[in-house]
Protein backbone atom coordinates (compact mmCIF):
# COMPACT_ATOMS: atom_id res chain seq x y z
CA UNK A 1 0.00 0.00 0.00
CA UNK A 2 1.30 3.44 -0.91
CA UNK A 3 1.96 5.99 1.83
CA UNK A 4 -0.89 8.56 1.75
CA UNK A 5 1.63 11.37 2.28
CA UNK A 6 3.38 10.31 -0.93
CA UNK A 7 0.32 10.74 -3.17
CA UNK A 8 1.03 14.08 -4.86
CA UNK A 9 4.70 14.54 -4.07
CA UNK A 10 6.76 16.63 -6.40
CA UNK A 11 10.52 16.89 -6.16
CA UNK A 12 11.66 19.50 -3.69
CA UNK A 13 13.45 22.52 -5.15
CA UNK A 14 16.48 22.05 -2.85
CA UNK A 15 19.01 19.26 -2.80
CA UNK A 16 19.74 19.53 0.94
CA UNK A 17 18.16 21.12 3.99
CA UNK A 18 21.14 23.47 4.28
CA UNK A 19 19.86 25.27 1.16
CA UNK A 20 16.41 26.01 2.60
CA UNK A 21 15.95 29.73 3.35
CA UNK A 22 15.89 30.50 7.07
CA UNK A 23 12.57 32.41 6.80
CA UNK A 24 10.85 29.27 5.46
CA UNK A 25 12.13 27.22 8.39
CA UNK A 26 11.00 29.95 10.82
CA UNK A 27 7.53 29.98 9.23
CA UNK A 28 7.24 26.19 9.70
CA UNK A 29 8.38 26.56 13.33
CA UNK A 30 5.66 29.20 13.87
CA UNK A 31 3.07 26.82 12.41
CA UNK A 32 4.23 24.09 14.79
CA UNK A 33 4.14 26.46 17.77
CA UNK A 34 0.64 27.70 16.89
CA UNK A 35 -0.53 24.09 16.65
CA UNK A 36 1.14 23.11 19.93
CA UNK A 37 -0.32 26.15 21.73
CA UNK A 38 -3.86 25.37 20.58
CA UNK A 39 -5.70 22.97 22.86
CA UNK A 40 -7.80 21.75 19.92
CA UNK A 41 -5.11 21.59 17.24
CA UNK A 42 -2.66 19.76 19.48
CA UNK A 43 -5.24 17.05 20.14
CA UNK A 44 -6.26 16.53 16.53
CA UNK A 45 -2.87 16.96 14.82
CA UNK A 46 0.67 15.73 15.28
CA UNK A 47 2.05 19.28 15.28
CA UNK A 48 5.61 18.31 14.36
CA UNK A 49 4.41 16.25 11.40
CA UNK A 50 2.05 19.03 10.35
CA UNK A 51 4.85 21.61 10.44
CA UNK A 52 7.10 19.37 8.34
CA UNK A 53 4.32 18.85 5.79
CA UNK A 54 3.80 22.64 5.77
CA UNK A 55 7.52 23.18 5.16
CA UNK A 56 7.49 20.70 2.31
CA UNK A 57 4.44 22.30 0.68
CA UNK A 58 5.84 25.80 1.18
CA UNK A 59 9.01 24.76 -0.66
CA UNK A 60 6.99 23.25 -3.50
CA UNK A 61 4.45 26.08 -3.78
CA UNK A 62 6.88 28.95 -3.27
CA UNK A 63 6.84 32.19 -1.27
CA UNK A 64 4.14 33.91 -3.36
CA UNK A 65 1.43 31.49 -2.21
CA UNK A 66 -0.43 32.57 0.93
CA UNK A 67 0.10 30.73 4.19
CA UNK A 68 -3.61 29.83 4.23
CA UNK A 69 -3.33 28.19 0.81
CA UNK A 70 -0.37 26.12 1.95
CA UNK A 71 -2.30 25.16 5.10
CA UNK A 72 -5.22 24.05 2.94
CA UNK A 73 -2.82 21.87 0.91
CA UNK A 74 -1.93 19.85 3.99
CA UNK A 75 -5.52 19.92 5.26
CA UNK A 76 -6.17 17.04 7.59
CA UNK A 77 -2.85 15.25 7.19
CA UNK A 78 -1.01 14.09 10.30
CA UNK A 79 -3.92 13.26 12.63
CA UNK A 80 -2.81 12.62 16.22
CA UNK A 81 -4.82 9.42 16.59
CA UNK A 82 -3.67 8.49 20.15
CA UNK A 83 -4.48 11.99 21.46
CA UNK A 84 -7.85 12.00 19.68
CA UNK A 85 -8.73 8.62 21.21
CA UNK A 86 -7.64 9.86 24.65
CA UNK A 87 -9.70 13.03 24.31
CA UNK A 88 -12.83 11.08 23.30
CA UNK A 89 -12.27 8.52 26.08
CA UNK A 90 -11.90 11.25 28.74
CA UNK A 91 -14.96 13.09 27.46
CA UNK A 92 -16.95 9.85 27.58
CA UNK A 93 -15.79 8.64 31.00
CA UNK A 94 -16.53 12.02 32.65
CA UNK A 95 -20.10 12.30 31.28
CA UNK A 96 -21.73 10.70 34.27
CA UNK A 97 -23.22 7.32 34.96
CA UNK A 98 -26.64 8.12 33.49
CA UNK A 99 -25.17 8.44 29.99
CA UNK A 100 -23.63 4.95 29.81
CA UNK A 101 -25.61 2.21 28.11
CA UNK A 102 -27.19 -0.01 30.75
CA UNK A 103 -25.43 -3.27 31.38
CA UNK A 104 -22.15 -2.12 29.82
CA UNK A 105 -18.92 -1.54 31.67
CA UNK A 106 -18.25 2.24 31.45
CA UNK A 107 -14.49 1.69 31.07
CA UNK A 108 -14.94 -0.78 28.20
CA UNK A 109 -17.63 1.35 26.57
CA UNK A 110 -15.57 4.56 26.72
CA UNK A 111 -12.46 2.82 25.44
CA UNK A 112 -14.50 1.67 22.45
CA UNK A 113 -15.90 5.18 21.97
CA UNK A 114 -12.43 6.74 22.11
CA UNK A 115 -10.92 4.34 19.60
CA UNK A 116 -13.93 4.56 17.26
CA UNK A 117 -13.93 8.36 17.40
CA UNK A 118 -10.22 8.53 16.54
CA UNK A 119 -10.63 6.11 13.62
CA UNK A 120 -13.60 8.07 12.29
CA UNK A 121 -11.64 11.33 12.32
CA UNK A 122 -8.57 9.74 10.78
CA UNK A 123 -10.68 8.33 7.95
CA UNK A 124 -12.92 11.37 7.48
CA UNK A 125 -10.46 13.50 5.52
CA UNK A 126 -12.58 16.48 6.57
CA UNK A 127 -11.66 19.73 8.23
CA UNK A 128 -12.60 19.77 11.90
CA UNK A 129 -15.97 21.45 12.49
CA UNK A 130 -18.48 21.30 15.33
CA UNK A 131 -20.84 19.43 12.99
CA UNK A 132 -18.20 16.79 12.26
CA UNK A 133 -17.46 16.41 15.99
CA UNK A 134 -21.16 15.82 16.77
CA UNK A 135 -21.44 13.26 13.95
CA UNK A 136 -18.33 11.39 15.08
CA UNK A 137 -19.44 11.38 18.74
CA UNK A 138 -22.86 10.06 17.78
CA UNK A 139 -21.58 7.36 15.42
CA UNK A 140 -18.89 6.20 17.83
CA UNK A 141 -21.35 6.04 20.75
CA UNK A 142 -23.90 4.10 18.71
CA UNK A 143 -21.26 1.74 17.33
CA UNK A 144 -20.14 0.88 20.87
CA UNK A 145 -23.61 0.35 22.34
CA UNK A 146 -24.39 -3.34 22.72
CA UNK A 147 -27.98 -4.16 21.84
CA UNK A 148 -30.06 -6.75 23.69
CA UNK A 149 -30.54 -10.09 21.92
CA UNK A 150 -32.94 -9.80 19.00
CA UNK A 151 -32.48 -6.03 18.64
CA UNK A 152 -30.61 -5.04 15.48
CA UNK A 153 -27.33 -3.16 15.78
CA UNK A 154 -27.84 0.54 15.04
CA UNK A 155 -24.31 1.19 13.79
CA UNK A 156 -21.80 -1.61 13.20
CA UNK A 157 -18.60 -1.47 15.27
CA UNK A 158 -15.88 0.76 13.82
CA UNK A 159 -12.94 -1.45 12.92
Amino acid sequence: MKDPLERDKKPLPYKSYDEIPEEVIEEAEQIEQRCTDSSTMSVYYDCECWAMRFLEQRLIRGPEVSQNSVMMDIGTECPNTPAIAGYAYNTCIHQGISTFPSGQDPEEYCECVGNSYAKLYERSGQTLTSSLIVKMKTISALSCTKQPPGVPVLVPPIK
